[in-house]
C-alpha cells in the first residue's frame, strides 16, 4: 500500500485519519505506522524544498549527486552567508577566528579543522533572509551552466 499523508487543519478533520485507518481493515498490509506531528508550513521549509529541487536541476548538468553538490555549497555559499550574518549565526564568528589562529600557528592541523567546520555547516540553520542570498548564488551557478531553474516556484517561497 502506498503511504498516505493527511494534513489536518481542524480537530474535526481527525475523522480523515480514522477513515484512512478503517479503509485498511480489509487489507493485508498490517502492521502500519501512523505518525502524528505538527506540520511545518513555514516559508523556510518551502525554501528548503525549493533548494533541493534547484539542486536536482543543476546536478543533471554537473553530473554530481545532489548530496555532493550540496556539500560543496556548504563552504562556498552557506558558510559565507552565515559569516556575513553573524547576528543570526554568532558561533561562526568565533569559529572563523579560531580557524585563522590555527592556520597561522598550526597549519598542519588546519585541513582537519576546516573539514570538521564545513561538515558542521547546515542548510537547516538558514534564515529566511539567508535563503534569499543562497538562491541568488544558485541562480549565478545555474546561469553559468546554462541551466533553467523553476523561477516561478521561487516567487511562492520568497514572500
Amino acid at each position: 500500500m502506498k503511504a498516505q499523508t493527511i494534513f489536518l487543519k481542524t480537530p474535526e478533520e481527525f475523522e480523515k485519519v480514522l477513515l484512512a485507518y478503517s479503509s485498511l481493515a480489509g487489507e493485508d498490509d498490517y502492521p502500519i505506522d501512523i505518525t502524528i506531528k505538527n506540520h511545518d508550513n513555514s516559508i523556510v521549509s518551502a525554501q528548503r524544498g525549493l533548494y533541493w529541487r534547484w539542486l536536482d536541476c543543476i546536478t543533471k548538468t554537473t553530473g554530481d549527486t545532489k548530496i555532493e553538490f550540496h556539500n560543496q555549497r556548504k563552504e562556498d555559499i552557506f558558510l559565507n552567508v552565515y559569516i556575513a550574518d553573524i547576528e543570526n549565526h554568532p558561533t561562526f564568528d568565533g569559529i572563523v577566528q579560531a580557524m585563522q589562529i590555527i592556520k597561522a600557528k598550526a597549519p598542519d592541523q588546519f585541513g582537519t579543522l576546516r573539514a570538521s567546520v564545513i561538515h558542521g555547516v547546515s542548510h537547516l540553520d538558514a534564515t529566511k533572509a539567508n535563503w534569499h542570498v543562497v538562491f541568488n548564488c544558485l541562480e549565478v551557478i545555474a546561469n553559468d551552466l546554462n541551466v533553467k531553474l523553476p523561477v516561478t516556484e521561487r516567487k511562492g517561497v520568497m514572500k
